[in-house]
């Protein structure tokens, strides 16, 4: 294996970690403008240029139309950097990142034992999140270590929030239950430990979570073993029932059962909470606002372009310092910026890897091939809960969420094309439970 293709995967994963576990304080290690992950992003160029797969990637459809995406976005970016300068180039970090998609591909496809390795690299991903995330979110909930950063940096050290804490929970959920690892009763717990402390932090990240599981659940993979998830669930429900723990961590935050409670049901009706309703109001009336504007004549071919402060413009900054650029849904983001023209690529980018992705996987199913079956349930489970939590939060618009989407959809490229051309891959049920290998060794 060549030595750029070893040194970008190590970097990636160190990001993606990076970023999972410490969100926005992580990203702003480097120097500005140009942080760690711009940083492995050339690394990753590098690492493409010399894998020979470039054109085999290429082949896949959803690599066809996320490059006729790109250069379409890169159209309404570019022109506007003389009025915008950086702006536009940060704002265009929401179509920016997928690169990652067509690097990541076109490395492991040109070294296939990066699949298992990436895999096996995700398992420590899971063991390191599981201990650690309720942890550094309830640190940096109560600003125990506000004022801790990196040099340079304005952003806490740990600055993750709960919503994309649960996208990982549920990516975690999925990867244990379709058998990915060992001892999952000790993972389970883990994860619904979890959950208990970060589903009251988020709406959103609830549902990412909830919506994701439901699919790996209509997938029905053959190790996932549902009576148990069931009995656990029921059984720390009912703890929580008779218990019924609040834990005040200030700053407006709490971790109780009611509060549980009020985010499941501000998601389908109203609630007492008056900063919930508000929160959603404020969404609805600026993504209708958007829709209507981006249908109009004027702005339905190319949108208002990266760069502008969406906020400002449409009327609907909340920041003192005005911060907010983006209205807290990556789809209507595009669709401001890039038009319906821009929104329809990015759709489709979406919907053929998706399509692709289900298609694998029931006919890894139907073909008894159960560890292709879990691999693409898995993918599609995480990728759902990330664009779930995507559609309230401004998630794709940074590395945290952008570069662990893009790579999601890069590995998925990748393995469904062994699923095509090398199947003998998947064929071991314990590819990825059994000895560790390092890239060295492959």
């Amino acid at each position: 294996m060549k030595l750029t293709a070893r040194v970008f995967m190590r970097g990636l994963a160190f990001i993606l970690l990076g970023y999972g576990v410490m969100g926005r304080g992580f990203a702003y290690l480097g120097f500005e403008p140009v942080y760690v992950g711009e940083m492995v992003l050339a690394l990753g160029f590098v690492a493409m240029a010399n894998s020979g797969a470039v054109k085999t990637a290429v082949r896949h459809p959803s690599m066809r139309m996320l490059l006729v995406f790109i250069g379409w976005s890169a159209l309404m970016t570019f022109p506007y950097i003389p009025e915008y300068g950086m702006m536009a180039l940060r704002d265009g970090a929401l179509w920016g990142y997928s690169l990652y998609a067509l690097i990541v591909s076109a490395v492991i496809i040109a070294n296939p034992q990066m699949m298992r390795w990436l895999l096996i690299r995700y398992r420590t991903f899971v063991y390191v999140f599981l201990a650690s995330a309720w942890a550094i979110w309830a640190i940096a909930s109560m600003g125990l270590l506000q004022g801790l950063s990196l040099p340079g940096s304005q952003v806490d050290l740990f600055d993750i929030k709960g919503g994309d804490n649960l996208v990982h929970l549920a990516g975690i959920a999925a990867f244990v239950a379709v058998g990915m690892t060992r001892k999952r009763t000790l993972l389970f717990c883990g994860i619904l430990f979890n959950f208990a402390f970060l589903a009251t932090s988020k709406r959103a990240g609830m549902l990412a979570f909830l919506l994701a599981f439901g699919l790996l659940i209509l997938l029905n993979p053959p190790q996932l073993k549902l009576a148990k998830i069931a009995y656990a669930a029921i059984l720390s429900l009912t703890i929580l029932l008779l218990v019924n723990p609040s834990v005040d961590l200030g700053k407006g935050r709490k971790i109780s059962l009611d509060q549980m409670t009020s985010n499941v049901i501000s998601m389908f009706d109203k609630t007492n909470s008056t900063n919930l309703e508000a929160s959603k109001s404020w969404r609805i009336d600026w993504w209708t606002e958007i829709i209507a504007y981006s249908l109009s004549p004027r702005y339905i071919a190319a949108g208002k372009g990266y760069g502008v402060n969406l906020a400002d413009m449409d009327g609907f900054q909340v920041l003192e310092d005005k911060s907010l650029r983006s209205p807290h849904n990556a789809h209507i983001n595009v669709l401001a910026r890039s038009g319906l023209i821009g929104f329809l690529l990015w759709f489709g980018v979406h919907a053929i890897w998706c399509f692709s992705m289900l298609r694998a996987s029931l006919d890894a199913k139907r073909r008894s091939m159960p560890t292709w079956h879990g691999i693409f349930a898995f993918l599609l489970a995480y990728w759902v809960a990330i664009m779930v939590n995507a559609s309230f939060d401004v998630y794709l618009e940074g590395p945290i969420g952008g570069i662990w989407l893009w790579s999601l959809i890069g590995f998925g490229i990748a393995a469904r094309y062994f699923y095509d051309h090398q199947p003998e891959l998947g064929m071991d049920s314990t590819m990825v439970v059994t000895r560790y290998t390092d890239l060295d060794d492959a």
